[in-house]
């Protein structure tokens, strides 16, 4: 009788697992904001006041309308008297008319004259102050100026180690065969 025996072959396996790693470094960025330039440049209000007619109406004349007035009156009572002594010595000369000439000129040559005042007083018309406005006048210049921005772009970092497998036999295959006489059996 053949006996055969047998075990099977056992494999055995270790595995390492595999790692993959992936870092992203922050880019760089600077942003610079240049400043604006502005520039207001201002013309002031100007305002006059004339107000020369409202103290011409309250007889408060200043030095120069005074002395120019003062001429014009001076020149036409020149002129008055040049035309009355005309007229006087023309009735001088016709003193043979009838008449007594020399009196009537002794008394109108006599007669003092009437001078007249007045005082200044509130002006006349109330509208006489004279005003004249120009506004103010505001110019703005601006110019904006864009940001610098530069950027340093990273790139990814990968990092891969591979997982690894190892083989090998856990149990080694057998094989026995062994032989045993035959013993007869007899009843």
């Amino acid at each position: 009788m053949i006996k055969i025996q047998s075990t099977p072959a056992k494999i055995g396996l270790t595995t390492t697992q595999g790692t993959n790693s992936i870092k992203q470094p922050k880019a760089e960025v600077s942003i610079e904001q240049p400043n604006a330039h502005l520039n207001i440049s201002v013309t002031p209000p100007r305002l006059s006041i004339d107000q020369s007619k409202a103290w011409r109406d309250m007889d408060l004349k200043n030095i120069f309308e005074r002395t120019r007035e003062f001429a014009e009156d001076g020149y036409q009572d020149f002129l008055e008297g040049l035309a009355r002594m005309a007229h006087q010595g023309d009735e001088l000369m016709k003193i043979e008319n009838k008449g007594n000439p020399i009196a009537s000129q002794a008394s109108e040559n006599s007669k003092s004259k009437v001078f007249e005042f007045n005082y200044g007083t509130l002006p006349k018309n109330p509208f006489r102050v004279e005003l004249d406005y120009e506004p103010a006048e505001v110019n703005i210049e601006w110019k904006r100026n864009e940001p610098i921005i530069n950027v340093t772009q990273r790139d990814p970092e990968f990092s891969y180690n591979p997982g690894g497998v190892d083989i090998y036999l856990r149990q080694q295959n057998t094989l026995s065969i062994t032989f045993e006489p035959e013993i007869d059996q007899i009843g």
